[in-house]
This record gives C-alpha cells, structure tokens and sequence, in this order.
C-alpha cells in the first residue's frame, strides 16, 4: 500500500466519524483498514491525522474491552498530539478529545484522569478562538464544565462556580434561535450547577436553577426529546423539594409543582424502559409526599409509606442495594411518625437492615447517617441502652470519615453529616445504663 492509499483509508474512516456512524461491522472494518494503512503514511500532518482518527474509533468502538479500547484512544491521540507539532491547527481537535477520553478513563486514578482532562481540554479553549469557531469553544467550555463538576481534587465551591463560568460564556455562543438543542442542555446544566452552588444565597440559586430548567423545558419537551424531558424534570422536582424547605410560604405550591414533575417524568422513565431512573422517581415521589403531609398536622402519611413499599418490593438486593437502603431508612422515620399497629417496631427493623447493609460495604458516610437515624429511632423508643450503641457506631464511622477528610470539600460534607449527632448521642448515653 502506498501512502495516497493510507491516506484514502484515513479519509474514509474520518467521513465515519463525521457522520455520526454507529454501525458495529463498519466501524470494525474501519478500524482494521486505518491500522493497516497507518504504517504507510510518513507525512508528519497525516500521520497525526491517522492516529486521531484510530484514537476516535477506538473511543466508539464497542466490541472488546472498554478499558483496553479507551487505553488505545489514548495512546494514538497522544500519538497524534505529538506528530501535530506546535501548529496551532489540528491540535485543539486533538487536544479536545485527549480530555474527553480522559474524562471516561477506567484504568488509573480517577482523580489523576479527571486533572489530565481538565488540562487538555483548557488547552483546547486557549488554543480555540470564539470568534472564528463559536459552536465549537461552546462544546469544549461545556465539556470542561462537566469535568469540574466530576473533579474530585481542589476546593468543591470553586470547581461549581468555574462550571457556572464556563457555562454562562457557552450559553452566550449558542443562542436558542440558531442552537435551540444545545441551548436547552445548557440550560439545563447550569441550573444543575446553581443547584449545587454552595456560594451566594441558597434560596438565590435555587430559584435561579428552577428558572433554567423551566425555560430548558420550551425546547425539551415529552414529544421532541423525552429522554432530556424526563431528565429535567427529575431534576427540577429535586430543585422544588429543597426550595420548599426554605420557603414555607411556597412549600405546599412547590411539593405539588414536584409532584408534577416527577408524574411527567414517569411517563418516559417506566419500570420497564427506565428501571434505575424510575426507582429514584418513586424515591422522590416519596419525598415530597411526605413533606406535603407534614404541612398540615395530622397528615396522611400513607401515601409515602406506600411508594417506599412499593420500592422496597420492586428493587433488586444485587443490583439495586443503594435505593433499598435509601427507602429503607426513610420509610423509618416515617412510621415512627404515624404510630400505627406495629410501626415502631418495623421502623426499627428497616434501620437495623440498611446497618448491616453499609456495615458490609464500607460505606462510612451513610454507615454514620444511618447509625444516627437508628439511634434516633431507637430513642423514640426508649429503648436507651440500643440507643446509645446505635449512636457509638454512628461516633465511631464518623471519626474513620474525618479521619480521612482529604481535602476542603470532603471535611465540609463531613461537617455536614455529622450536625446535632454529638449532642444526641450525649442525651442517649445520659439516659443509657
């Protein structure tokens, strides 16, 4: 093979990965044909571009292992990063997909793969220019947006506010008029992002985020894009919960409007289609059922506690332990609170279950939270002595999480677990034997 017929191998393969091709066998085919020519081809520039386009298809590919194919997606696109040289054209390409290969990394750190993405794809937005290439400054700037909000290292509020930025710079290259898809996921995006914001006034940007995902609905609707439809209700039926909490005045208005949210959301997310999506609905669901009945004394708690049943008895032990756990020590309280024939002691066994759960994986964050929630169950109870046991458990997973605090973000959601459980503990060990 001589190296115009490499080069029209390359060619071809980059027209695959241009029109969005998803057919297994050709992009296979594809993949074998551009390896085969690759040894031809001596051109500095086209070999650069034969290792991008290998490293592309090896990104899409789905046969084989998906760590090996993101392995080799790495290895030709560094390949092809330094055959570019420092010419400035050719490599922001390179250099974008370099931080989104990392980003899906599986071999290696986590946290390593999500700084090298962050660097490569910051050097892809300096070496980009807004004005020449508007669509494609906003993708990077979203894409590395989307990165901050995944770092694992640095100050948590910095990475969130760095996200807003780089989204809000996005938002003013991808006018709704011209870009109404792209648009909609931006919207939705930074609404997440304010969602999270512990900077500002929380009510502020809670209100800011509903906004975003309301107007992100105009173009994300059930019919035109229902994956993105239900995702944005879900996510804004998270947004209404919260907010309610700190609007009384509006709480009842906002649990309905939840509500709401999470019924649309359910028709695309079924049991069927959608199962994780759909268990995290009902848990929801649960939610805001439950703080609608607290707003009015004597409320009907039922309804809550029969959604959680209803999880409790569709999810899987092996595959879905984390919505078992979480229906689990929520259902809890909430027979506690109603007090009918038998709820007590259920609420304890259901909070003794989701123990031994987390106890079994390590999982010390929520192995504390939950060893105070039994713990408060337990005093409910007046059963002391129990009590006093569940809390020192809580004590003991809870010094093990400070004990391992790395950084400012993990020490303040450590701070934030553990508010009021030091108090309760001292009352249940006064009351205790």
């Amino acid at each position: 093979m001589d190296e115009a017929e490499a080069i029209q191998s390359i060619t071809s393969a980059y027209g695959f990965l241009l029109a969005d091709g998803d057919d297994v066998v050709l992009l296979e085919s594809m993949l074998e044909a551009a390896q085969i020519a690759l040894p031809a081809i001596r051109t500095p520039q086209e070999r650069s571009a034969a290792h991008f386009v290998i490293g592309m298809l090896y990104q899409r590919r789905r046969p084989g292992d998906p760590a090996e194919n993101l392995e080799r997606a790495v290895q030709h696109l560094e390949e092809a990063l330094n055959a570019a040289g420092p010419a400035v054209e050719g490599r922001t390409a390179i250099l974008h997909n370099l931080g989104n290969v990392y980003k899906s990394r599986i071999a290696g750190s986590r946290a390593d793969n999500l700084e090298r993405a962050i660097g490569y794809l910051q050097s892809a937005l300096a070496g980009s220019s807004r004005d020449a290439d508007p669509a494609a400054w906003a993708t990077t700037a979203s894409q590395l947006a989307n990165t901050y909000d995944e770092r694992l290292r640095g100050d948590h509020a910095g990475n969130v506010e760095r996200a807003i930025d780089l989204r809000r710079q996005a938002l003013k290259l991808r006018p709704r008029s011209e870009r109404p898809v792209e648009w909609a996921i931006t919207m939705h995006n930074l609404g997440s992002d304010l969602s999270a914001r512990t900077l500002g006034n929380r009510v502020d940007n809670l209100r800011e985020a509903r906004r975003h995902f309301e107007a992100a609905l105009e173009v994300r609707t059930e019919d035109a894009l229902p994956g993105h439809f239900a995702l944005t209700q879900s996510t804004l039926a998270d947004c209404l919960i919260e907010l309610a909490d700190y609007e009384p005045q509006h709480a009842a208005a906002d649990l309905d409007a939840a509500l709401g949210c999470v019924e649309a959301a359910s028709r695309v997310w079924t049991l069927e289609r959608a199962r994780p999506r759909w268990l995290q609905l009902k848990l929801n669901q649960a939610e805001a059922l439950a703080r609608r009945a607290r707003l009015t004394p004597g409320g009907d708690l039922g309804p809550a506690i029969a959604v959680l049943e209803q999880v409790l008895l569709t999810a899987s032990p092996a595959t879905e332990a984390n919505e078992l756990a979480l229906a689990r020590s929520r259902l809890a309280p909430l027979l506690l609170a109603r007090d009918g024939a038998g709820d007590q002691a259920r609420a304890i066994t259901e909070s003794e279950a989701v123990l031994a759960a987390l106890e079994k994986s390590g999982d010390l964050g929520n192995l504390s939270r939950a060893a105070a929630s039994l713990g408060r169950t337990l005093a409910a109870a007046q059963r002391w002595d129990d009590a006093a046991r569940a809390y020192q458990r809580a004590l003991e997973a809870e010094a093990d999480v400070g004990a391992a605090a790395m950084s400012v973000a993990t020490e303040w959601a450590r701070l934030r677990l553990v508010a009021g459980l030091h108090e309760r503990a001292a009352f249940a060990f006064a009351k205790s034997s």
